[in-house]
Parts: structure tokens; sequence; C-alpha cells
């Protein structure tokens, strides 16, 4: 037997069921202060490919909306498998800050898409002793130098409202590097300098 009404009450629900899933924080994103949280995977191109291989990568950055515009400032750190020329894999980190400018398009169905540019700032170095990566300032040698380097980067991503002032952010990113020259001939690696890197990251935004 058809319960009468039932129709009329699923496309009821139907109906409201953007604005749940759409609180308040979804269209204030682009006012006021705002913190993200992301982990990831990350994956080294060019040079530096050679020489780091699958990272997982997190980060946390504070969040400013100006206008149509989202500014923000942040941290991360990757840790990345390190591969040396008799095939030993041993850890190695990658630290650094970002500053990057996004740009919100408006909300289609329940997600919220966007687009931002980064420029960073990021330092190697093995995390624990490699034969063949000594520190010239470490008479011991158990520690690796250091190579820092800019970059820039661009990001696609899309927010998801989830509950209250909390968001889903889902990412993906490219982007590429110049370090200061790492000789690694001891190796049987050339000097790299440069590289490209990129990967895919999923985390939350709060603007309290």
């Amino acid at each position: 037997m058809k319960i009468p009404g039932t129709r009329s009450c699923s496309l009821a629900f139907l109906c409201l069921l953007p604005g749940v899933l759409s609180p308040s924080a979804a269209q204030a994103q682009g006012h006021g202060l705002g913190f993200d949280f992301m982990m990831g995977y990350s994956e080294m191109g060019g040079d530096w490919g050679g020489v780091l291989q699958d990272g997982v990568d997190a980060e946390v950055n504070i969040l400013y909306g100006l206008d149509r515009l989202r500014l923000g400032f942040g941290f991360n750190w990757v840790s990345y498998g390190l591969a040396t020329a008799v095939g030993e894999v041993d850890s190695g980190s990658q630290v650094g800050v970002q500053w990057a400018v996004a740009y919100p398009f408006r909300q289609v169905a329940w997600v919220q898409p966007y687009v931002e540019a980064r420029l960073t700032w990021d330092r190697f170095r093995a995390e624990n002793h490699v034969d063949g990566f000594p520190d010239p300032e470490e008479e011991d040698g158990n520690n690796a130098p250091r190579y820092a380097g800019w970059g820039g980067t661009g990001v696609v991503g899309v927010f998801v409202p989830l509950w209250g002032s909390v968001l889903g952010d889902v990412s993906a990113r490219y982007g590429w590097l110049l370090t200061d020259e790492a000789d690694l001939e001891y190796l049987d690696l050339p000097v790299v300098s440069s590289g490209s890197r990129w990967g895919v990251r999923f985390g939350l935004v709060w603007y309290p």
C-alpha cells in the first residue's frame, strides 16, 4: 500500500538537503580567519626525482579571506624514501614554508572548486646516517648536508561542506623547484639542483 505523502516528503527532503550540507561556513570561506590541516602523498621528478621518492606529507596553514581571494601562509613537512647508488633506501625529509593565493569559484552542487598559486621555500636533508652523505660541519659525518631552494606550485581542488564551520578539502598539485647544487657523484648520480613535484592531499578547513 502506498503511504500518502511519501513522494512529497521525499521531494521536500531533497530540496532541503543542499541547505543541510552547505552550512554558512561554505559561503563564508572568502571572509575572515581560517585554518587548514592537510595530509597526502608526494612524488619528485626531474633531477631530484632520482634521489627522493614516495613522499608522505603534512601541512598546516593560516588562511585569510580578502574579497574573492583566499590568502594563506603555512608550514609543510614531507618524509621521502632516499635512494642511494647501491640500492639502499633511507629516509630523507623536506621542511618548508609556503605563501599562497587561492581563488574559490562559485559553489557547484555541494562542492566549491578552487585554484591556488604558491611560492615555496624548502630544505632537504637525510633524516639519519646514509653512507656517502657526510656533513662537512660534523667531524663524525653522521648527518647529511642540507640543500634549500625556492619553487612554485599550482593547486586545483574542491571544498566539501561537512558540518558547522568545518569543510573538507581535496586537492592535486604540480610544481617545480630550484635548490642549491647537490654534488652526488659519489652515489653515481649527477649534480642535482632542480626538479618537479606532484601530489594529492586531503584534509579539513576550519573557520572559527
